[in-house]
């Protein structure tokens, strides 16, 4: 299979999931998460790099990033969210999927709540960056920054590099890291998810104190 019948084959298997509730089944999303890093990151070395394309549509090259294997990545990220919210960010993406299974829970930090919601503002930052830093500076702020390129594809810039190698032992105790903390896509996708009709929800009257289903509904981002 192609890269892109990939993404499309795990976007229809992750809104099957949500659709007959077998979300609530840990181990179907985690043989999502695993062939998404293994057949898209390893060894298609694919990557969606949805804030590339985006940051590259904000470039003086901007012609180069409105094609159409450009507007079918774009498409299925966004188009799942309208209505089923952040499918992509729950079982597509391998960056995101990479951070959450070399996630240790039994060793996890536990953020307070007012540091948790002061950093989950960095990614309005990072998406404010992604704007600015092309449609003035004609730079592609992300496109250097990128810490996955070095991990599925090899090669990068040196930022990114850093970048990484504070990521892999940050995914050990807290996971989704980037994805919670830096990655400019998430503030889109958590407006999207809000007013997605079909969205996962919680019946929070029901819930357990562990809170754990709670936390997973949200993908930790």
């Amino acid at each position: 299979m192609r890269g892109h019948e990939i993404y499309l084959a795990l976007t229809v298997v992750a809104i099957l999931f949500i659709l007959t509730r077998r979300w609530m089944l840990p181990r179907f999303r985690i043989l999502v998460l695993i062939i998404s890093v293994v057949v898209l990151g390893f060894m298609r070395h694919e990557l969606p790099s949805i804030h590339c394309i985006v940051e590259g549509a904000f470039s003086r090259a901007a012609l180069e990033f409105v094609k159409l294997p450009m507007l079918y990545k774009l498409g299925l990220a966004f188009l799942p969210a309208l209505f089923f919210g952040r499918v992509f960010c729950g079982y597509v993406c391998p960056k995101g999927a990479a951070q959450e299974l070399v996630y240790i829970r039994k060793i996890g930090l536990e953020i307070p709540p007012k540091l948790d919601r002061a950093l989950r503002l960095l990614p309005w930052v990072s998406l404010g960056a992604l704007i600015a830093f092309p449609l003035w500076l004609d730079y592609r702020f992300w496109t250097d920054l990128d810490p996955f390129l070095w991990l599925f594809q090899w090669h990068g810039h040196t930022p990114g590099l850093i970048l990484l190698g504070i990521l892999v032992p940050l995914s050990l105790v807290v996971c989704r890291p980037f994805c919670r903390y830096l990655c400019p896509m998430v503030p889109i996708f958590r407006v999207m998810t809000r007013l997605a009709p079909l969205r996962r929800r919680s019946d929070l009257d029901k819930c357990r104190s562990c809170k754990t289903g709670v936390k997973s509904c949200d993908y930790h981002v």
